[in-house]
């Protein structure tokens, strides 16, 4: 018996070690060359990979990573992705990952599934059963600005739009963290928290022709708490700058089936006065009177078919 045993755990480390060897020297320039063909081929996008290379014990890594479209490009430093193997003999699909900015940010995580739902084939499989972020200082106004020149370069833009979408140009850091324990089956178990950050955030138009005075935000947070099957928003949730208020409170009942989930979302809008000049009008036709820049709304009903709107 003992010798079989012997047997068995020299079988097993062979094994293990022959895929391991394998892992090491797969020919990851030739699957790098593949995966950036495919990529650019399918998506109207440009993908440029660095260095792909295995990082231990199992996962990939990615230097120098960028993305272009439209002439406007974004580009990180480093990215990985890694397969936890004590989480899949628990029965747990693990990934972890972490990604470097071109300016010393970052934003990494982990993502648990469970793999019997994985298997099952159900709509439980696409609800992860924990969620973890981190961010420090990440790039977000390379990344807003790219979505909005990618949005105001699609062939179905609306044209009253696509001068704003273009002219618009936004610097930020974003700071975050996320950390939910979820019941993929009913989500009202689940519990978790939500605080995100955009610190020295800053927005103005590149076109002349747009008179928006550049906005210096002191402030731009969203805070909530997930228990008892509810999201609460915690009252200094908002943005502020020298010329625009924005205020939100309120939460948001979860429902077995997420889209079926209550909204109970009052958001509070005051324009200063160089904004009102311009946008006042807008808020004033909603409302049917005079606002003086300042708009409620209050937002109630399911996320499907969709909520209800009110301008108060």
């Amino acid at each position: 018996m003992k010798k079989l045993s012997n047997s068995l755990i020299y079988l097993l480390v062979g094994v293990l070690s022959f895929f391991f060897f394998l892992y090491l020297s797969f020919p990851y320039n030739l699957l790098k060359e593949s995966l950036t063909l495919r990529l650019n081929q399918n998506s109207e996008y440009r993908v440029k990979l660095g260095e792909l290379s295995p990082h231990l014990p199992l996962g990939v890594q990615v230097d120098d990573l960028s993305f272009s479209m439209y002439g406007k490009a974004m580009e990180l430093k480093h990215v990985e992705l890694e397969l936890s193997l004590l989480s899949l003999l628990a029965g747990n699909v693990k990934v972890n990952f972490h990604v470097d900015d071109v300016e010393k940010g970052y934003l990494s995580g982990t993502v648990i599934y469970s793999m019997g739902a994985l298997l099952s084939g159900t709509t439980d499989e696409l609800i992860p059963k924990h969620l973890y972020i981190d961010a420090k200082n990440f790039i977000f106004g390379n990344i807003v600005d790219f979505i909005l020149n990618a949005q105001a370069n699609s062939p179905n833009v609306n044209m009253l739009l696509k001068p704003w979408l273009e002219s618009i140009d936004i610097n930020g850091k974003l700071n975050l963290l996320v950390d939910m324990d979820i019941s993929p089956k009913d989500l009202r178990n689940s519990t978790g928290k939500l605080e995100l950050n955009i610190d020295r955030m800053s927005l103005k138009s590149l076109n002349e022709s747009l008179s928006i005075p550049e906005q210096i935000f002191s402030r731009f947070r969203v805070k909530a708490k997930l228990t008892t099957g509810m999201l609460v928003f915690d009252k200094s949730s908002g943005l502020q700058s020298q010329d625009l208020s924005l205020s939100v409170q309120g939460k948001i009942t979860q429902k077995p089936q997420i889209l079926k989930s209550q909204l109970d979302i009052l958001a509070a809008l005051e324009l200063g006065e160089p904004l009102q000049k311009e946008f006042g009008f807008i808020i004033d036709t909603f409302l049917q009177v005079e606002s003086n820049g300042k708009l409620n709304i209050q937002v109630r009903g399911p996320l499907t078919p969709k909520p209800t709107l009110e301008f108060l």
